[in-house]
């Protein structure tokens, strides 16, 4: 097992236990989605932001 492998399983395991405790607090996978694409959403804006600042 190298590093890369240990780091597969550890991403693994901190996936499994992120979705046990937002399944604790009522939350759902769906809800987790949404804030990301949020963030890729708000990511690609700064980005034509900084392109169109640079012009």
């Amino acid at each position: 097992m190298d590093t890369k492998d240990l780091l597969n399983d550890s991403s693994i395991h901190h996936g499994r236990n992120l979705v046990c405790l937002m399944n604790r607090k009522g939350f759902k996978v769906e809800d987790l989605e949404k804030a990301l694409q949020l963030s890729q959403k708000q990511v690609e804006e700064l980005t034509e932001m900084k392109k169109e600042a640079g012009e």
